[in-house]
């Protein structure tokens, strides 16, 4: 299963969760602190205090387009609805 290092309120997290939805993919979140003293959790999967971060078996991409992308290439792409 896969794992998103998320903050619930930050835009580029939530562009991902949306995408993972849509794809009907399972994930688990591990959600973040606000402060960066406290985003340990983050730097140790990442070398980075910032999130989104998705970690895929032995995949870890942190970066929310390059996450689209990775989503996109290795699980297919969805239309969107209006």
């Amino acid at each position: 299963m896969m794992t998103l290092y998320n903050l619930e309120p930050c835009p580029y997290c939530r562009i991902v969760r949306d995408k993972l939805r849509a794809l009907g993919l399972e994930y688990e979140t591990i959600e973040v602190p606000v402060y960066r003293g406290d985003r340990r959790k983050v730097f140790e999967v990442s070398r980075q205090y910032l999130v989104p971060v998705l970690v895929d078996g032995d995949e870890i991409i942190d970066d929310e387009d390059k996450i689209l992308v990775y989503l996109e290439e290795k699980y297919g792409t969805v239309a969107k609805r209006y």
